[in-house]
């Protein structure tokens, strides 16, 4: 699957994003906004890339920098019914509407399904791109996150 926004290409991930998945997983900042450990090396970089890969996440490939910034990822899978989605983006194009740009043109696609993320509370950005995005709050939490859905007939 491939999909294309002004300034964004959401594709399957390669081998040659592997300098580019580092760039953004080794940022501290990243890595606790997005829930998972910073990757110190470029093996490390391997296996989550690897993991990205076999969940079926789509990279975050910006036309202007020319290289990947993010990804989205989908649990368990993108063909599941219920879909828990996770994103990550580069510190580098922080607040820059990109985030919300790939979940606006990924979300058409997500319609049939029950969608799903969940937000630290210490990451208002992020809240901010779902709401903008016809995800609505839940009462529900986990770890310190705060549970979002997609609302129904949004797109």
């Amino acid at each position: 699957m491939e999909i294309k926004t002004k300034r964004l290409l959401l594709r399957p991930f390669t081998i040659d994003d592997l300098n580019d998945v580092y760039s953004y997983t080794s940022q501290t900042a990243v890595a606790h906004a997005a829930g998972f450990t910073p990757v110190s090396d470029v093996r490390g970089a391997l296996l989550f890339l690897e993991v990205l890969q076999n969940q079926g996440a789509l990279a975050i490939y910006s036309y202007l920098l020319r290289k990947v910034v993010g990804n989205i990822s989908f649990y368990p899978n993108f063909d599941s019914r219920q879909v828990e989605i996770g994103y990550a983006l580069s510190k580098d194009v922080w607040n820059r509407g990109y985030m919300t740009e790939a979940l606006k043109a990924l979300c058409p696609y997500l319609s049939s399904k029950d969608v799903s993320a969940y937000v630290r509370m210490d990451n208002p950005a992020s809240v901010k791109v779902l709401l903008k995005c016809g995800f609505e709050q839940q009462n529900i939490f986990k770890e310190g996150a705060q549970l979002f859905k997609l609302a129904p007939a949004k797109f």
